[in-house]
Parts: C-alpha cells; structure tokens; sequence
C-alpha cells in the first residue's frame, strides 16, 4: 500500500510535467530527452528509449499468446500473431486515430478490471488475514527484493517509455488545465485500482501466484463468462499499450511517405511478433521492466533537477 502511493505520486508528477512539456513546445520542434538532459545524454536516451519501447511491444505480444493459452489452451502463437495483426492495422491509421481508439478503450479497461477486483476482494476479505502466512507459502516473482526500489524501478519504467507518446499528446492541446488536470486525476484512479487489485491477489495468493495472467484466473473463478469477458479487456489493454509502444519506434524513422510509413509499420510489427513468439512472457516481464526502470531513474531524476531549478531562478 505504500508502494502505491509512490506510484500515485510519482505518476501524477510525470503525466503532468510531460504532457505540459509537449504543450510548451509544440510550436517547436524540440525534442524532450535532449532538451531536459542536455545534448550528449539526451542523444542517448533518444536512441535507447526507441528499443525500450520495442521491447515492451514484444512483452505485449508474449503476453497475449500467454492469456489466450491460459484461457483457452491455445498455442501461444494464435494469441500472440492476433495482436499483432490487429496493432498494424491500428498503426496504418496514424497516430490522431490512435489516441482516438486508446481514449475510448482506457475507461473501459479501468472500470471493469476495478469492479473485478473490487468483487474478488469483498468475497475473499478476510483471507487477508493470512497474507503474511501465504506470502512465505506461495512467493510471487519480484522485480527487485526491495520493494521501494521495485516501486521506483516499476514507475520509471512505465512512463519512460511513454516519454514520446505523452509529449506528442501534449503538443495536441493548448490548455494548462486540461493536460495537468487529467495527469493528476489519471494518478489517483489508476493508483486506486492498483491498490485494489493488489488487495484481491493478496487475498487469493494461492490460487492466483504461479498464473501469467492471475486476474483473468480471477475472474474465471467467479464465474467462467466474467473470466472470458475479463479476458477480452485484458487483451484491449494490451492492444492499447502495444500499439502506441509500435508507434513510438516508427515515428523515430525519417519517413517522407505513406507508404514507407506501412513498410516500416509492418517490419516492426513481424520482428516484435518473432520476439514474443520466442520468449517466455514471465521471463520478459522480469527481465524488461527493471531494466528500463533504471534508465528511466535517470531521465526523471534530470527531470526533477530543472524543475527545481528553474523554481529557484523565478523566485
């Protein structure tokens, strides 16, 4: 409960300061990593978040061919070759119709995945009791065995990655209000599934922790048409991180037509599809988002300096 409270922190501070950061520039073509840490560091985060971002697309896909197997016993490809036939289609369309898909579906995936959880909590409340006791008994996997740095590593990573697509967004808009508003409003409800969720897999750790996909094992045990339904938002919520992930890489191309824009779409669409075909999504999981984390601990701790900064120059 602690950590989530970084996160809706941490989280609430960032998607402000980086929406707000596109709104400043978006008459400009300047780009955020470079102009927040300075030429020589900012090139490199420029090169290196493009494969952060890649390998994230590749975990989604993993991660899809992980749930329909764990669902339906599918082979893992069918899950995996789905989505990313369906995020190319999405990427052909740019990037104005994304932001249109992903702000229809977000709602949708917060709303249900809370009430899932919720209703797995209340039934199962007082197995809390024994959180502690289950904990010793069945150990979930761990990006990091301290759960502040886990925390960080955690929230780092995510917005990192999401440093080009949530500057652009802000580039789209011209109000302070309605870019720093949402940022805080986005922290405290996604916090607070968050907490949620985590409660209900506390309380239901032994059937839940060995599982890929432990909230759609949740809710199959409820009742198995929640299960498939559940199903189905988490393969949305994957659609909608895989895809604007794929964008972000293409938009990094020098491309001048459409056309080389659905070739470069494609090829990265089949090598991330390749990827999450040959490794195991668990394995990815642990392995991707630490490692992105620390990079992100350094771009957002530069992020902090010239805020802070630039606070002391104006007063």
């Amino acid at each position: 409960m602690a950590a989530i409270v970084i996160v809706l922190l941490l989280f609430s501070w960032l998607l402000s300061s980086l929406t707000e950061w596109g709104r400043n520039h978006r008459n400009d073509t300047s780009d955020p990593f470079t102009d927040i840490c300075g030429k020589t560091l900012g090139t490199v985060f420029r090169f290196c978040v493009p494969v952060f971002v890649f390998m994230i697309a590749v975990t989604m896909f993993a991660g899809a061919g992980a749930l329909l197997g764990d669902v339906f016993d599918l082979p893992i490809w069918v899950g995996a070759t789905g989505m990313a036939v369906v995020v190319a289609i999405t990427l052909m369309f740019g990037f104005h119709n994304l932001v249109e898909i992903i702000g229809r579906i977000g709602p949708l995936i917060v709303v249900i995945i809370g009430v899932v959880a919720l209703w797995v909590l209340i039934e199962n409340f007082p197995a809390l009791a024994d959180a502690t006791e289950n904990l010793a008994k069945y150990p979930p996997a761990k990006a990091s065995e301290n759960w502040f740095i886990g925390t960080i590593l955690y929230s780092t990573a995510i917005l990192i990655i999401a440093v080009p697509f949530l500057t652009s967004l802000g580039r789209e808009d011209t109000s302070l209000s309605s870019t720093v508003r949402p940022g805080v409003l986005t922290g405290v409800i996604y916090a607070f599934v968050m907490g949620t969720c985590a409660l209900a897999l506390l309380a239901t750790l032994p059937l839940v922790y060995d599982h890929d996909t432990p909230l759609v094992t949740l809710g199959i045990n409820i009742a198995p048409w929640l299960g498939y339904i559940f199903s189905a938002i988490i393969l949305l919520g994957i659609y909608s991180t895989a895809a604007p992930m794929l964008w972000t890489v293409a938009d990094q191309f020098p491309i001048k037509s459409r056309r080389t824009y659905t070739i470069v779409c494609l090829a990265l669409t089949v090598v991330a599809l390749i990827g999450g075909l040959k490794l195991p999504f668990a394995e990815l999981v642990g392995f991707v988002y630490p490692s992105i984390g620390y990079f992100g601990l350094v771009f957002f701790g530069m992020l902090a300096y010239r805020q802070i900064s630039l606070r002391l120059r104006s007063n």
